[in-house]
């Protein structure tokens, strides 16, 4: 999967995510959640490292979509402000963690459906270069997204 404007291509990529956080009772409190991705080096075969900087922000989805359907000309609609945003460069083949705690609190407490976020350049009007991450189908499984969440029941 990958996100940004790509600048070679003048293409703009976008990975949408989401989690079922339906184990965790509508009552709890979240002290802190982050979706964590793997961010992968597409060019680490040649060994040259990408440095172009790349903010990539974390934006909520506001309605329904299917991951086996999902396209360009179908893309859910998501809220115009971000909940987080994170600056990658060339520091690759670790994870990359966005603050999306208050947004899983609505989620949890019922007052927002969770539709997931959707992981993309924070100005798509900049042609950079996207970044790579490993999916859900990564065949390691240490390297797949994750959401991890902290919270307690008053």
């Amino acid at each position: 999967m990958a996100a940004g404007s790509l600048w070679e291509s003048g293409t703009i990529e976008r990975t949408y995510l989401q989690f079922n956080i339906s184990a965790i009772p509508s009552n709890a409190i979240i002290t802190e959640a982050k979706v964590g991705l793997f961010f992968k080096d597409p060019m680490s075969y040649i060994s040259i490292p990408i440095y172009v900087v790349v903010p990539l922000a974390a934006y909520e989805v506001k309605e329904y979509w299917e991951e086996a359907s999902l396209n360009w000309n179908n893309q859910p609609v998501v809220n115009s402000v971000y909940e987080d945003v994170q600056t990658l460069s060339g520091d690759t083949d670790k994870y990359i963690y966005w603050d999306i705690t208050s947004l899983v609190q609505e989620w949890v407490s019922g007052m927002k459906a969770n539709y997931g976020i959707r992981l993309a350049d924070e100005d798509e009007t900049t042609l950079d270069d996207g970044k790579h991450f490993s999916s859900s189908s990564a065949p390691v499984g240490t390297e797949r997204p994750k959401l991890i969440i902290s919270y307690y029941i008053p």
